[in-house]
């Protein structure tokens, strides 16, 4: 007597397809404050860091390859 699966899924309960909506959309609700909260800061810290240790490079590389000591 093996059970037939047909659109009920398991046990004959009707699977409900809104709740695996509401998860994706709730997924996407959290990538969207993990990308407002993490990485828009971290993008301006590493955004400011970097001009800071370019200028720091530019500056020690033309004290190196100055000719006069």
């Amino acid at each position: 007597m093996a059970r037939r699966m047909d659109k009920r899924g398991i046990g004959g309960r009707v699977m409900k397809k809104d709740a695996k909506r509401r998860r994706r959309g709730a997924v996407q609700v959290e990538y969207a404050f993990l990308l407002l909260f993490v990485m828009v800061p971290t993008a301006a810290v590493l955004l400011a860091g970097g001009r800071i240790m370019y200028t720091y490079y530019v500056n020690t590389r033309a004290a190196i390859l100055n000719p006069s000591p």
